[in-house]
């Protein structure tokens, strides 16, 4: 089954600045206003090491929200690694991290970690790439025995091929954000025909080439199709997840409009979600 998920926060106020934060004062509201619109499956976004799903009373809380509006977690994304990148962050922290969400993972039956290695947190020397590999491995190590492990990075296509070819590293996949790849100059073509099984995840987005920003989404696009089209070649997909532009006073309205969308595109090819 390929869950229909959507980013946290996408149905909050932005945090200050910051266009991609946890909703630390809005998270329980999110999920009544997304199962009216129609989703059952949530990205659950750590930014920081305050997020309540780290704590077990919060967690009872978390479980009964989820139960309450019929929402499960389908992924879990690191997003403070954008901050603090793999290849520095202290390893005492890491394994604080990651057996946190050893327990996460088993209580809220997640089936995707999301790893950034892009923009801020991106390998631009070969020191990094070993601390990545080396750490990559663990974690794999650690939650990969039901839980599939993926990277969302701008490597290019030979790196990151070569990145997946590792043996240790057999397990890795990939989170494909449709929209980044396009502004980042790849095209959706290619990914599809190098790394089909490696692809565990979708991040639905459109943004136009040369780094353009996230557009809104008002019609169906190239790469929505051809991801839709393709999608009995993805053997090994957990879950289209909508990441779209959100403004800072229509933002439930766009959700709304880019689940219809795409909901619309996954009916045309009888796919079950």
């Amino acid at each position: 089954m390929i869950y229909l998920s959507f980013v946290q926060g996408r149905l909050s106020k932005k945090i200050g600045s910051k266009f991609q934060y946890f909703p630390i004062n809005n998270w329980q509201n999110e999920m009544p206003i997304a199962r009216k619109i129609g989703f059952k499956h949530i990205e659950w976004i750590i930014s920081d090491y305050n997020n309540p799903i780290f704590n077990k009373i919060f967690q009872n809380q978390i479980l009964q929200v989820l139960k309450e509006n019929k929402i499960s977690i389908s992924s879990i994304g690191l997003d403070f690694l954008m901050r603090e990148p793999l290849f520095k962050i202290h390893n005492d922290d890491l394994e604080w991290i990651l057996l946190n969400l050893k327990n996460i993972l088993k209580r809220f039956k997640a089936k995707r970690v999301n790893i950034p290695i892009e923009e801020n947190s991106r390998l631009s020397n070969h020191f990094d790439y070993k601390i990545v590999k080396k750490r990559l491995h663990k974690i794999i190590k650690i939650l990969g025995g039901n839980t599939k492990i993926s990277i969302e990075s701008d490597l290019s296509l030979k790196n990151l091929d070569h990145l997946l070819s590792i043996k240790k590293l057999k397990k890795l996949g990939i989170l494909l954000d449709i929209g980044n790849i396009k502004a980042d100059g790849f095209s959706i073509e290619d990914y599809i025909s190098k790394f089909a099984k490696r692809i565990y995840g979708i991040h639905v987005k459109k943004r136009g080439v040369f780094f353009k920003k996230s557009e809104k989404i008002n019609k169906p696009y190239h790469e929505l199709r051809y991801v839709i089209n393709n999608i009995s070649k993805l053997t090994n997909l957990n879950d289209i997840t909508l990441q779209s532009f959100r403004s800072n006073s229509s933002y439930i309205n766009e959700l709304n409009l880019v689940y219809k969308i795409v909901k619309k595109e996954i009916e045309k090819i009888n796919l079950k979600i």
